[in-house]
């Protein structure tokens, strides 16, 4: 039997999403057998990354969303125990330190749970100063990839993709609105009228 559902964890306020959030070392699962043997564990994600099952073996699960490495954990206890229900849980998140740089209140290093999203972080460094854009910012990755945080589809579209959670050494970097790049006038029998920063791939149609 497979669990796979939304995980809401105590002291927090939003539910982590199984699909998009990212299992890494010091994340804390709680493993549980039901049936001919009634077993919980509980399963301390390591440095290494990867899972250790009592009487079971290890796992690797660093880098898999927590959907992924709750299906594979499963499918390796189903192949030493037969006829029993397993379910796994997140219990513990993970910490580390990501950077907020840029056009923020209080620029610096910031301590991050890994159920949080760009947006939480610029936040907690004192939020937006005035001049600062709100749909260009750069999440910086230590492999080099660059996502892109854009506040007014998250806020106004709840579109959560360009709000992505953080990971270990990220650098969010809030730039300066630039007067080159414009903005959007949208006037007229629409929702929210007004003036919009243009972002690259925005269209009109």
């Amino acid at each position: 039997v497979v669990e796979v559902a939304a995980v809401e964890l105590d002291g927090l306020d939003a539910v982590v999403d199984e699909r998009f959030y990212v299992v890494g070392p010091g994340d804390i699962l709680l493993l549980s057998l039901l049936g001919e043997l009634n077993y919980n564990y509980q399963i301390n994600i390591t440095p290494e990354g990867t899972a250790i099952i009592p009487s079971v073996g290890s796992v690797g699960v660093s880098g898999l969303t927590l959907k992924q490495a709750k299906e594979k954990m499963i499918t390796k206890v189903l192949t030493r125990y037969r006829g029993v229900e397993v379910t796994v849980t997140l219990i513990g998140l993970r910490e580390f330190l990501v950077s907020v740089v840029g056009e923020v209140r209080d620029p610096g290093i910031y301590t991050a749970k890994a159920s949080q999203r760009g947006v939480d972080l610029i936040y907690s460094a004192g939020g937006l100063l005035p001049h600062a854009s709100r749909r260009n910012i750069q999440v910086k990755r230590r492999d080099g990839v660059i996502l892109w945080v854009d506040l007014e589809k998250f806020q106004r579209a709840g579109d959560y993709k360009r709000n992505p959670y953080l990971q270990e050494g990220d650098v969010i970097f809030i730039p300066a609105w630039q007067k080159e790049i414009g903005r959007l006038g949208i006037y007229g029998a629409v929702r929210l009228p007004g003036e919009f920063e243009f972002c690259p791939g925005d269209s009109l149609f």
